[in-house]
C-alpha cells in the first residue's frame, strides 16, 4: 500500500521488496519497527525474519534490510 500527498510518501509493505523498488538516495526519513532476534515470530513464512534458526542468522537477514534502508536514506 502506498499513500502520499504534498511533500510526502507512506509506503505499507514487505521492507526488502518496497526498499528495492525506491531511487537510491531518495528517503529523508524512514519510520518502521525492526524485529528483535528470537523475541516474537509473526507468521509461519519463510519470510518472516522471526523464524531465524540463530542469533547470526537473524543478524545476517535483518542486514539485507539495512543495506537496503542505507541505499535509500538521503545524506
Amino acid at each position: 500500500m502506498t499513500e502520499s500527498g504534498q511533500g510526502w510518501t507512506l509506503v505499507n509493505g514487505d521492507c526488502i521488496e518496497e526498499l528495492a523498488k525506491l531511487e537510491e538516495s531518495s528517503a529523508d526519513l524512514s519510520v518502521y519497527s525492526p524485529p528483535f532476534s528470537s523475541l516474537f515470530t509473526y507468521s509461519a513464512s519463510d519470510r518472516d525474519i522471526g523464524n531465524c534458526s540463530s542469533h547470526e542468522e537473524f543478524l545476517e537477514h535483518l542486514g539485507y534490510m539495512i543495506d537496503a534502508l542505507l541505499r535509500v536514506t538521503k545524506r
